[in-house]
């Protein structure tokens, strides 16, 4: 009976205090398990003639938010080759792309259940770093009825995330109160859209609005992307991405 006297209250103590420090889970997650922010580019002429498309961009952004960050801006980059194929198999095409951006960004509560632990390092108003490389393969189909552009695409999204961010996230993750996905991971990727080619044979150019999807994405802000883009035939082209954050993005293609 003794043991039981003894033991009991402690079991009491520390039932309660768990209940009244607040361990509740608080997501961060890995900002490149963002929707790569990369515009598919249409064709921009209607043709059977198989093509090499190589396309460079930059983008941006400013003041975005996310799930328990505030502030973030970042630049960033990518290369992106597509393959298109010709004659009877010409809607079909392979794609390539690599993407890379830096960016600062501060911590902030905004969940109902943010515990004090996470809270008091959100006080602090500390711009942390964070960098990430994106990668994607796919394989996708586009149609070309009317003065139409349609297709969709399948792929997979590699990500790996780097500096004072991530180093931050992974020791939080060792606690009970922060939770979250992997420094580096693949999704499968789902990809649509539609676009009008402007004048005789696309003459003016394509405006192309986009949607994108991620599969088997846990702990996760945002699996939805969508993205308005214009593509002049001199290979110039320009858009804005939208998920969790606003992107603004402009680069050249070149054709062979």
């Amino acid at each position: 009976m003794k043991s039981f006297r003894f033991y009991f209250p402690c079991f009491l103590l520390l039932v309660s205090s768990f209940f009244l420090s607040g361990c509740d889970t608080v997501t961060l997650h890995a900002l490149g398990s963002n929707p790569i922010p990369v515009l598919h580019e249409p064709r921009t002429e209607k043709t059977n003639s198989s093509e090499i498309a190589l396309s460079a961009n930059l983008n941006g952004s400013v003041s975005t938010t996310g799930i328990n960050i505030k502030e973030y801006s970042s630049i960033g980059g990518h290369l992106d080759v597509t393959y298109r194929l010709g004659n009877l198999f010409s809607p079909l095409f392979f794609n390539g792309t690599i993407f890379g951006s830096y960016g600062k960004l501060k911590l902030t509560c905004d969940e109902s259940d943010c515990n004090e632990d996470f809270r008091s390092l959100t006080e602090e108003e500390k711009f942390y770093s964070n960098a990430s490389i994106q990668e994607r393969i796919r394989v996708g189909v586009e149609l070309m009825p009317f003065f139409l552009t349609i297709g969709a695409s399948a792929g997979l999204h590699f990500y790996q995330d780097f500096l004072q961010y991530e180093d931050i996230r992974k020791e939080l993750k060792r606690t009970d109160y922060v939770s979250g996905n992997y420094s580096y991971d693949v999704y499968p990727e789902l990809r649509v859209w539609v676009g009008s080619r402007l004048g005789p044979r696309g003459k003016y150019g394509t405006i192309n609005l986009e949607g994108s999807y991620q599969l088997d994405a846990d702990y996760y802000d945002n699996i939805i992307s969508l993205s308005l883009g214009y593509f002049h035939p001199s290979g110039w082209h320009g858009g804005v991405i939208m998920h969790n954050s606003m992107i603004l993005t402009a680069g050249k293609s070149f054709k062979f």
